[in-house]
Parts: structure tokens; sequence; C-alpha cells
């Protein structure tokens, strides 16, 4: 069965007025179904991208569909289509949470009864309904957030759009936004910016890496940690003899640490193997995974 895409953009590029480039030839090309995480440092063009999706921004040039919509000629249908919750949310505090959430979902076209049903079970759902008849003004920041995510969930919409929707949250609601969002896999299309990388770790079909306007990399989470070239580190007792038995064993790198060498290794299975048959003693080794945010780090370094 061949693939259903979601969203696509060619060559997609952004400049604001000052000459800033936010987005440089984007081209991706996004699966339906799929938990998308996009994360990048601050100023990568997440968020730019992000906008042009859900029609709040037009491109400088190229192009961007959502099931072979066009983002700027296809607007109407496209809002139909999609649930958005913005990083810099517009909330009308001097409305109530259930007046917020009920008054959004009529927005996207539900009848009075669809909306009530809606906002009474997406308040439940993050944990609000006690506080449905306060006003938001009374709310906290993490508060606040968990009803702009109701709003861009209720509705059942084809593509949801999240731009870092668990910041400010509490643990116990960040749990139960992950949960929500894995429910959606396979079904519906999610499209995630955070800069939580432990989010990307629970949550991704697929990561995609912005830098400086541009595509670096995309993929599952292992294709990133790969990208550092080894699986495990490795701090082994420094001794001569101990040097001499990890210049034979193939590896990426390592280095000399006063008391330590420190290893990394690309098959950590085969290093621990030849470790053992030299007699060291396992116990005063310590080994640590590569992990997605060393490589990360490593990927965005200039």
């Amino acid at each position: 069965m061949s693939k259903q895409i979601a969203v696509q953009c060619s060559d997609l590029s952004k400049v604001y007025t000052g000459g800033v480039e936010a987005l440089k030839k984007v081209s991706l090309n996004l699966e339906k179904g799929k938990i998308h995480i996009i994360i990048g440092p601050n100023g990568a063009g997440k968020t730019t991208f992000l906008q042009i999706a859900t029609t709040e921004l037009s491109p400088t040039s190229g192009r961007m569909t959502l099931f072979g919509h066009d983002v700027m000629k296809d607007k109407e249908v496209i809002t139909r289509l999609i649930g958005v919750m913005p990083q810099q949310a517009l909330m009308y505090k001097q409305l109530t949470a259930w007046e917020h959430i009920y008054f959004f979902t009529l927005l996207k076209g539900f009848s009075r009864t669809e909306a009530t049903k809606e906002t009474e079970r997406f308040l439940k759902l993050l944990n609000l309904y006690d506080r449905r008849n306060d006003e938001l003004y009374q709310f906290s920041g993490g508060m606040i957030n968990a009803v702009n995510l109701a709003q861009a969930i209720a509705g059942d919409p084809e593509v949801l759009f999240l731009d870092e929707p668990t910041i400010g949250l509490d643990p116990k609601r960040r749990r139960i936004v992950w949960d929500y969002i894995l429910k959606m896999h396979g079904e519906k299309t999610v499209i995630l910016t955070t800069q939580y990388l432990d989010e990307a770790c629970e949550l991704a079909d697929n990561v995609v890496v912005f830098n400086k306007g541009k595509v670096i990399h995309e993929g599952n989470i292992e294709s990133i940690i790969n990208k550092l070239g080894y699986e495990l580190k490795l701090e082994i007792p420094r001794s001569e003899e101990n040097l001499a038995i990890v210049n034979r064993i193939e590896k990426h790198f390592f280095a000399e640490q006063n008391d330590k060498i420190v290893l990394w290794v690309k098959d950590g299975k085969m290093a621990i193997q030849r470790l053992v048959e030299a007699n060291i003693d396992l116990s005063s080794i310590a080994i640590q995974r590569a992990t997605l945010e060393e490589a990360y780090l490593n990927m965005i370094e200039d």
C-alpha cells in the first residue's frame, strides 16, 4: 500500500521584512496518520513553518499543500481540516474556560449541541471540568495552555498542529496530552514542535530537525542517534594495560582523562565482549548509551 502524504512542501522559503530568512527552500513529505515532531533551536524556523501550514503566513516562495489543497489558494478547505494550538494564543480572558472552548468549536462549524459535547469532553480530558465556569484571567499559564490545547483538538481535526503544547503543564496534564496524542496514532496526523527531547522520544514516528531555516535531518529517533557514529560510551580505569586493550577495539573515538579512559564504540556488544575476554572487571566500567540529546546537540553545532 502506498503511503498517503498529509503535508507536502517544495522549496518553501520565507523572508521577513528586513531580509531575515526564516525558511530556506524547505522540502518535506509528512505521512498521514503519523506523529511528526519538529525540533530545533530558537529561531530555527519551526514556528514559521507551522504558521504557513495553518494559513497564518504566506510563503515568499515555494509551495505547501495539505492533502493536495494549496495552503494559500484553498484556505477555507484547510481551516476545516486542521486544529491549531499556536505558541502565542489569542485568548479572551474575560470568558470562562467553557465559553472559550465552546466559542472556538462553533467557529469550526459545529452545531450548538455538538459544540457542547466537544467542550465537555475536552474539559474533562484535561482535568479542567471543575474550573469550567472560572474566567481565564484566574488561570495559571499552564492551565491557559491546557484550555488552548482543548480548543485545538476539539472537533476531531484531520491534521493537528501543536506549537509546544505541553510547555507550562504540570506532569499529570503533560502525561494526559501524551496519551491523547498517542491514541490518535494511525488515524490523525499530528505535527508538533517541542523543546522537550523526552517528548520526541515518547511520541515521535518521525523527527524533523530544523536549524537556521533549513531541514538538516528527518527520520526516526534511531536515525538521529546513529548520526553520532557510536552506540556506547564507556569509561574504563586508566592503566597502560587497559590502553593497550582499548587500542585493539574498534571505536569511533577515545580520550585519556586523569584516572580513566573514555571510549566511544560503534558496536557496544562486541566492545564489552572484548573487555570481558581481557579480564577487565565490568563493575569498574561506566556504560552509557548514546542519547537523542547528545546527537541533537552535535547536529546543530556550527
